[in-house]
């Protein structure tokens, strides 16, 4: 798959430059991940500089990262970004009111309930685009949610039923997103990964889901 992203400093860049196993290439703008071992990019700024990076994410386009960022955080700093992070999943947790057992049991069941909804995770940019399973750019339905990275063999059981019974409305989209998935690609997976189709199990554990 192909990820997009758009970064944004409060602090002034001093220098920059990128790495392969080649060697650095201090002020170079491009690098070939293809090799072995990667590629990547680095900045330096002023020594002790207290840095604030403001991110966005897109898998349609680096326009689409910066909507996506400006959208989320244009108006927020730091302090205010982790507070509306830390509000929501206080909501999403507080669903469940767990009582009883030992504070031990409690933290838990919670960190248990934390990993359960990682995944499956949207995909869309704020303006509803995303890129198929087919390599077309598309728009999911207005006020629905496109999901993706589906560990069928691990969720079919358990996992996709408690989402269900806590969020009807997003398993609801989780499992349109399935049904778009098998629209676009022409075919059941029992793994698929972003936006790409790979069956690491045998079987059909998705459409037990849907």
């Amino acid at each position: 798959y192909t990820a997009y992203f758009s970064a944004t400093f409060d602090q002034p860049v001093e220098s920059f430059g990128t790495w392969t196993p080649a060697g650095v290439q201090a002020g170079g703008t491009a690098a070939s991940a293809a090799a072995k071992h990667g590629a990547g990019a680095y900045l330096t700024f002023a020594d002790g500089a207290d840095v604030t990076a403001k991110i966005g994410l897109s898998y349609v386009s680096v326009d689409g990262a910066r909507a996506n960022a400006e959208a989320e955080t244009k108006t927020l700093g730091f302090d205010e970004t982790r507070g509306q992070a830390r509000a929501t999943w206080d909501e999403a947790l507080g669903t469940i009111d767990a009582t009883g057992g030992t504070d031990r049991d409690r933290i838990t069941f919670y960190t248990s309930l934390y990993h359960s909804l990682l995944h499956p995770n949207t995909f869309q940019d704020v303006d509803g685009r995303y890129t198929g399973y087919d390599g077309q750019i598309r728009t999911v339905e207005q006020g629905r949610d496109f999901y993706v990275n589906f560990s069928g063999w691990d969720t079919y059981r358990g996992q996709s039923q408690l989402v269900a019974l806590l969020f009807p409305q997003r398993a609801s989209d989780i499992n349109q997103s399935i049904v778009d998935m098998v629209s676009q690609s022409g075919k059941w997976t029992s793994w698929p990964t972003y936006n790409q189709i790979q069956t690491k199990m045998s079987g059909d554990s998705l459409q037990n889901i849907v």
